[in-house]
C-alpha cells in the first residue's frame, strides 16, 4: 500500500468513526431505520467493473466492503436515500424491479459474494474437514456451513463440484438456489472484463425489456 492509499484509508476510517459515534451516542437505539445506511467514507476503494456505469443511475449502498446498487432511478422517482418509518421513496421502485424480475429479464450485481476455486487430489478431503456437510457430486450443488475449531458456524458457503476434485465455493447462499431459480444464471468473469460484458448483454436484449435491479428487490423476492 503506497502513502496516498494509506492516507485515503485513514481518512475513511476517521469519517466512519465520527459517524458511528454520532449514531451511538446522540441517537436513541429506537431511532434506527429499517435498511439504515451510514455513508461516511463512501465510496470505498472496493468498486467493481460496472461501478462507473451504474453509480449515477442508482442509490448505492455498501455490502461486505463493496459498493453496489440498492435500487435504480427512473423518471418521476425521488432519488437518493430517504429513510422513513412509513413508505420510503424506494417502495415503488423496488416493487417495479421485483415484478420485472418475474415477468421479463433483469440483471443484478453480485460482486460482494466471494468466489474461490479449490482443486487437487486432496481437495474433497480438505473440504470435508472444513465443512459440516457431504460434498456434492460432480455437477451438483449444495449449501454447507464452514465450522470453526470449536465447532461453531463460521460462515455459509455454496459449493459446486464442477469436475472430479474441482470445487467452486461462493460465500453465502447462491442466488440460483434462492432468488433467481432455474431461470437465473450467474456469470463469473475477471473484473477488467465486467463492464464490456455487461454492456453487451444489455444491448443484446433491449427488445426483451432487459433492465437492472438492486439488492432491495433481490432481498424481497
Amino acid at each position: 500500500m503506497n502513502g496516498i492509499s494509506l492516507l485515503v484509508e485513514v481518512k475513511a476510517c476517521l469519517l466512519k468513526n465520527v459517524e458511528n459515534e454520532s449514531f451511538n451516542f446522540y441517537l436513541p437505539p429506537s431511532a434506527g431505520y429499517s435498511k439504515e445506511e451510514r455513508f461516511a467514507g463512501h465510496p470505498t476503494h472496493r468498486i467493481r467493473g460496472v461501478y462507473e456505469l451504474l453509480k449515477g443511475k442508482a442509490s448505492m449502498g455498501f455490502h461486505a466492503g463493496w459498493e453496489r446498487p440498492h435500487w435504480f432511478y427512473k423518471p418521476g422517482y425521488i432519488a437518493g436515500y430517504k429513510p422513513s418509518f412509513g413508505c420510503t421513496n424506494w417502495f415503488g421502485p423496488v416493487g417495479r424491479e421485483s415484478n420485472l424480475v418475474m415477468e421479463k429479464v433483469e440483471v443484478v450485481d453480485l460482486t460482494p459474494f466471494g468466489k474461490f476455486m479449490v482443486e487437487g487430489k486432496d481437495s474433497q478431503k480438505q473440504l470435508d474437514r472444513l465443512f459440516a456437510n457431504t460434498m456434492p457430486k460432480v455437477g451438483l450443488i449444495n449449501i454447507s456451513h464452514m465450522s470453526t475449531p470449536t465447532r461453531r458456524v463460521y460462515t455459509e458457503v455454496t459449493i459446486t463440484q464442477l469436475a472430479p476434485g474441482e470445487f467452486l465455493l461462493i460465500t453465502g447462499p447462491d442466488q440460483n438456489c434462492t432468488t433467481s431459480g432455474e431461470l437465473g444464471w450467474e456469470l463469473y468473469l475477471p473484473q477488467k472484463d465486467m463492464a464490456a460484458v455487461y454492456q453487451a448483454i444489455m444491448e443484446a436484449r433491449q427488445d426483451e425489456g432487459i433492465d437492472n435491479f438492486g439488492t432491495y428487490a433481490m432481498s424481497s423476492l
